[in-house]
This record gives C-alpha cells, sequence and structure tokens, in this order.
C-alpha cells in the first residue's frame, strides 16, 4: 500500500532527468516485510514518474533470491507544467 508514495519520494529527492537504479524482488510475498512484487507491478508504479530504461531479471544474485531479482534502471521524467 506504502509503494505509490515510495515512487513519489524518489522523484522528489531526485533532480530532473536525474537516474534510479536497483533491485526489486520478482515473486509473490504475502505479509511481509519484505514484500513481492512482478515487473508488470513495479512498471505500472514507476512510468507515470519514470520512464522505465531497463526492467530485467539480475543476472548476478546471491544464491537465495537467484531468479527472484529484478535489476532496474529508471530515469525520472521532466514534467512541463
Amino acid at each position: 500500500a506504502r509503494r505509490p508514495a515510495y515512487v513519489m519520494k524518489m522523484f522528489t529527492l531526485l533532480k530532473s532527468g536525474a537516474t534510479l537504479a536497483g533491485l526489486l524482488f520478482d515473486f509473490p510475498l504475502a505479509g511481509g516485510p519484505p514484500f513481492g512484487g512482478s515487473e508488470d507491478e513495479y512498471t505500472e508504479l514507476f512510468h507515470w514518474l519514470f520512464e522505465v530504461k531497463k526492467m530485467e531479471r539480475c543476472y548476478n544474485s546471491i544464491k537465495p533470491r537467484d531468479g527472484k531479482e529484478l535489476f532496474f534502471i529508471l530515469k525520472k521524467r521532466i514534467l512541463e507544467g
């Protein structure tokens, strides 16, 4: 439920055109933290304020999380008006 607030916070912290990169879980987790998700969910959350430059399965995760993480690169949109 707090993910939209996270997206907005990242947007307000970064300068126009800045890049945000990191890892996100790519599997369902109920009752967390941690909380899981999917590429579609994350793209839907971020695309309003960030251009999704890359969102793909992480190739170098540690063994316990292998195949369960997404690497992302997002660029903060420059909003007009």
